[in-house]
């Protein structure tokens, strides 16, 4: 078992002062954090704002943290890291904020990369279980930035990320709701949490934790020597980011861009009537269609799940700024999702799609 020497890397490398980074990479993360300011400038001007705001009282590091967690993650406009598969800004940037460091690049910088080399380390397998990589990855990254803002110790730091273990949660089976939000929001919240419990003397048992191989449970992977080495290697070279993550272009899960992406191909290369059309065959991985794939959308964040909506959508030249901003579905793209079968390909990339319009015979 080698849960406590995988906590150890990753303090050391937290305590560390990384001189890898290059120029294109504080631009990214420049970019990043913009990105994310934005969002919880748009967020503050709706009504979940304000029902969060109520709901956790008065302002404090770690219901700031929550709040702007869920604003920067509640259209779904956030960044996704392709090796995380998740949205690390979102669990990393309101730590900063709750300490008043939003400028301090080079600590987020640093916990970005954390959380990629454990999604080299995690994966396939966490994205593939029932988990949300961001709550379980995120976790421990928030928790480790927050540690180092508050000036832990090695130990306490440890102990911090021990303590975080209780928090690991976040399934995705909520996707599709504001749940999802919620569990983004949990994870930076409680990292902070962690950091600061640490910090007043609670406790966690690490012994037990390595021992009940608590990691396997939530990501699939039993912690090896092999997958120390890899870890250790990611974090003392450089790691690019320029390409790294999927900055978006639509308000939906970053999974399924690529769906939008050929039904606007598909649009402008079909120059018959709709009429013409008797069936769209959409096939993508299993593993997407098992955990992501709505196929009758009720709610505006049920359309960021399914494929079938968000082809009929922008197929028929809808206005794709709107295109999960109320939960209304117009009547047209009602009936066109009739005419869409969605199914699972086993050969195909995870990030694959591909599409098959079949033609009427006669009108």
């Amino acid at each position: 078992m080698y849960l406590k020497k995988l906590l150890e890397i990753i303090v050391e490398y937290v305590l560390s002062d990384d001189a890898t980074f290059q120029d294109e990479d504080f631009e990214t993360a420049r970019a990043l954090v913009l990105n994310a300011v934005r969002e919880i400038a748009i967020f503050r001007k709706g009504d979940e704002y304000g029902l969060l705001d109520e709901i956790l009282g008065a302002a404090t590091p770690s219901s700031s943290a929550f709040i702007n967690a869920y604003g920067i993650h509640h259209r779904d406009f956030d960044e996704m890291s392709y090796t995380m598969g998740g949205h690390p800004t979102a669990t990393l940037l309101p730590v900063l904020m709750a300490f008043g460091r939003r400028e301090a690049t080079r600590m987020f910088l640093q916990s970005l990369k954390l959380e990629i080399a454990l999604g080299r380390i995690f994966n396939p397998e966490l994205y593939q279980s029932q988990y949300h990589p961001t709550t379980i990855i995120g976790l421990l990254g928030s928790t480790a930035l927050a540690s180092r803002l508050l000036g832990l110790r090695s130990e306490q730091m440890t102990n911090a990320l021990g303590i975080s273990f209780s928090f690991l949660s976040g399934i995705k089976g909520n996707f599709g709701s504001s749940a999802k939000c919620l569990q983004v929001a949990h994870a930076s919240q409680h990292g902070l949490l962690s950091a600061i419990f640490a910090k007043s003397r609670f406790t966690a048992n690490l012994d037990l934790l390595e021992r009940n191989d608590v990691l396997h449970l939530f990501t699939g992977k039993t912690i090896k020597r092999s997958h120390l080495q890899t870890l250790r290697r990611i974090l003392s070279n450089r790691l690019p980011l320029e390409n790294e993550f999927l900055v978006k272009k639509y308000d939906i899960c970053g999974s399924f861009h690529n769906v939008i992406d050929i039904a606007l191909q598909d649009r402008q290369s079909f120059a018959q009537p709709i009429a013409c059309i008797k069936e769209v065959v959409i096939s993508m991985h299993p593993e997407r269609l098992a955990h992501k794939s709505i196929a009758h959308p009720k709610s505006a964040p049920q359309k960021k799940f399914s494929p079938a909506y968000l082809y009929a959508y922008a197929f028929l030249g809808n206005d794709l700024a709107t295109i999960s901003s109320s939960d209304e579905i117009p009547e047209a793209v009602a009936a066109f999702m009739k005419k869409i079968t969605v199914r699972a390909k086993s050969k195909m990339g995870k990030w694959e799609f591909k599409t098959k319009i079949i033609r009427r015979t006669k009108l």
